[in-house]
């Protein structure tokens, strides 16, 4: 890994040209594959000067091409794709990249790519539901300022529960709320549905502690990326954990109108894409 990443930097990777490759990310709630791709940061060789401050290029792939995006509503489907040849990459944060090289003997890092800034993870709630995203909120903001969400995330994301995530015990309050949250176990091992359809990882951990610290009950309800915006708008849940927010002065691609997020629980600018071995 430190070789390829030592690697030549190519700060113009993305360049317009007649060969396009296509690139699998999960479904966003706020723009179409078209807009994505137009719009999207990495679709720039000019934005070198604004989000991306290098790329490193290995494993077989040449620097030509403007890149297209596909959508796909969980990690399974978007693998599966890449395993039929439908897609040359899948575009994630590092943390699930470096999950799926360890899991996937299969797979290679393809493309690395810096970014000057962070993209982040909130829950996301709708409008309406503004007094509870303000609880939540402060519960994140306490849970920043004590140092566990640093805690958790050496131990569920770099330490040694990245491996195999457990699911998490939740505190029961008798009598108190019950707040239905969506968790997607499509950015292992951040949020991780286990073998038996069981949440487990980082973002459940995060829940469990915002749960004690409001006294309410938490119930997880899994359902694919794809399916967030409709759980929301339909009520079928009062939070989506999680909601990508991209940098101040970026397109929002998954924060659309009426939806209000918390402050950032955790956060990346570290950015693989990952591709099938050559055979």
């Amino acid at each position: 890994m430190r070789k390829l990443l030592c690697a030549v930097l190519l700060v113009g990777l993305f360049v317009t040209s007649a060969t396009a490759w296509t690139v699998g990310t999960l479904s966003r709630m706020n723009a179409t594959e078209e807009e994505y791709s137009e719009r999207n940061p990495l679709a720039y060789a000019s934005n070198a000067e604004g989000l991306i401050q290098s790329i490193v290029l290995g494993d077989g792939l040449s620097g030509e091409g403007k890149p297209s995006f596909k959508f796909y509503d969980s990690l399974t489907m978007m693998q599966m794709a890449l395993n039929r040849g439908e897609i040359d990459v899948i575009v994630m944060p590092d943390f699930v990249g470096e999950y799926m090289l360890r899991n996937n003997p299969d797979c290679s890092l393809k493309v690395f790519v810096l970014l000057k800034r962070q993209i982040s993870l909130a829950l996301g709630f709708l409008e309406e539901k503004a007094d509870l995203c303000k609880r939540f909120n402060e519960a994140l903001k306490t849970l920043t300022e004590n140092g566990m969400t640093s805690h958790l995330a050496r131990y569920y994301i770099a330490g040694p529960e990245a491996q195999n995530p457990q699911p998490v015990s939740f505190e029961k309050f008798e009598g108190a709320e019950t707040v239905n949250i969506l968790v997607t176990g499509d950015m292992p091992p951040l949020d991780y549905v286990d073998a038996g359809g069981m949440p487990a990882g980082y973002n459940t951990a995060i829940l469990a502690e915002i749960g004690r610290l409001l006294h309410v009950n938490i119930n997880l309800v899994s359902s694919e990326a794809g399916a967030r915006a409709a759980a929301l708008k339909s009520g079928r849940v009062d939070a989506v954990l999680w909601v990508e927010v991209m940098p101040e002065g970026e397109a929002q691609f998954d924060k659309p109108e009426g939806i209000v997020v918390t402050m950032p629980y955790y956060g990346w600018n570290k950015v693989f894409m990952i591709g099938m071995k050559k055979k």
